[in-house]
């Protein structure tokens, strides 16, 4: 296997870095060293250069498990995330239902680590990070616009009290990402095509 694995089988790349990271527990399979590292390596070079997407599939999910419970390779939820919505986009079911959970994980930490200034939960869930463009154009709005009077405070203060709740319920669903896409998305092109006017006028 080792020499059919350094001669580009990737067939064999894959056997051999699955081996490498040991067993379930992380134990060390007899005949290979546990090598962790080495074993991610190759599982990227499958990515990379394989041409069967059945192998860059598993190398993705592999390597996404790994990532997020971070017990032989460094956590990293926004590598988990990422190799989960890759291996989900190669037809991975399994991906596809760790995708949307992590996706609904991170968005309910980033906006408990950002109560201070408010969280965008729904928004958030959607698009993945509290750091989107979308999601800063809707913070912005909130923060100048709703903010700024009664109405516009009540209506943040319900979107508070329900969102969680609806998040923790919808958020693993696919179809409640593509749907909050397409109506948040139209209410940020709204947001940023005022914000655009305002300049303009006041240039």
């Amino acid at each position: 296997m080792l020499n059919s694995a350094e001669a580009g089988d990737y067939n064999s790349k894959f056997c051999l870095a699955d081996c490498l990271l040991g067993d379930v527990r992380g134990n060390q399979i007899e005949g290979f060293p546990y090598d962790p590292g080495k074993a991610e390596s190759l599982f990227e070079a499958v990515i990379k250069y394989s041409n069967k997407d059945d192998l860059k599939q598993k190398s993705y999910s592999f390597l996404a498990t790994e990532y997020e419970f971070g017990q032989k390779l460094p956590k990293d939820l926004g590598k988990a995330i990422e190799y989960f919505k890759n291996a989900m986009e190669l037809g991975d079911d399994f991906s596809e239902k760790k995708y949307h959970e992590l996706v609904q994980k991170r968005a309910i930490s980033s906006n408990i680590s950002n109560e201070k200034s408010g969280p965008c939960y729904v928004a958030t869930c959607v698009y993945g990070s509290y750091d989107s463009p979308e999601v800063i154009t809707l913070r912005r709005f909130r923060d100048t616009s709703l903010n700024s009077n009664w109405t516009g405070r009540k209506f943040v203060q319900i979107y508070y009290a329900l969102s969680p709740k609806v998040v923790n319920t919808l958020g693993k669903h696919r179809w409640f990402n593509i749907v909050g896409k397409t109506l948040i998305g139209g209410i940020v092109k709204i947001l940023q095509k005022n914000s655009s006017n305002e300049l303009s006028t006041s240039n």
